[in-house]
């Protein structure tokens, strides 16, 4: 398994995505970078030649560009400009599928998509890296709203393609628990947690309707 930035990410050696024209809602000048197809692409190919069995991928973004983001830059504290249904995070769905095309078209095809890496990172004023503030009850809106929408026009279902919400630290875990996982233009089947500041999370019980196979770890629904 592995996991693609889409766009830059803190590991990259600048902050780029894959549209820095602003008020580009139709996504005129959406490409790919070079760190694609000199980097990415290329050794996933590799890595594809290399194994014998069939290679899971999923994508991950870091940041929408700037000038969707309330502060105008794809670090510090900021997220998508307006409400779920307006038309940045109409935009923003659509560049997220538009990377999913790309992709595709390039031999790439992924498994699933997580809506955000560490959405609370960008909710933290002068974060130093490529974030976005993205809370669970605005990816439940987004999801329903605009991104599910655009994957069911493109043929993306739940059978074959896995969308994940949450990807952040334990100690967060609750707050994904406690919003409704089942919208009505898409089901959410995983919802992958990171490591980090395990121990800060306490035993808790009555978490809603949470069920162990939707909260279980990324490779249990494999």
């Amino acid at each position: 398994m592995g996991r693609i930035p889409i766009a830059s990410c803190d590991f990259s050696t600048k902050a780029y995505s894959y549209d820095d024209v602003p008020g580009d809602f139709n996504l005129t000048y959406f490409k790919l970078a070079k760190e694609d197809f000199t980097y990415k692409i290329p050794f996933i190919k590799e890595a594809m030649n290399l194994l014998k069995e069939d290679l899971v991928l999923f994508g991950t973004p870091w940041s929408a560009p700037g000038w969707m983001k309330t502060n105008n830059a794809m670090n510090g504290k900021g997220g998508i400009k307006g409400n779920p249904g307006g038309k940045y995070y109409k935009t923003w769905a659509n560049y997220l599928m538009r990377f999913l095309e790309e992709y595709r078209a390039n031999n790439v095809t992924l498994w699933g998509l997580t809506l955000q890496n560490e959405p609370t990172d960008g909710c933290i004023l002068n974060f130093p890296f490529q974030a976005m503030c993205f809370p669970p009850d605005l990816q439940r809106d987004f999801l329903k709203l605009d991104f599910g929408p655009a994957l069911k026009k493109a043929g993306f279902t739940p059978d074959n393609f896995r969308l994940m919400i949450g990807d952040d630290n334990r100690v967060i875990l609750p707050k994904w628990a406690d919003v409704r996982l089942y919208v009505t233009s898409y089901v959410m089947k995983s919802l992958p947690v990171e490591k980090y500041k395990r121990q800060a999370l306490k035993p808790r019980s009555g978490v809603g309707n949470l069920t162990c196979k939707q909260a279980g770890e990324l490779t249990r629904n494999l």
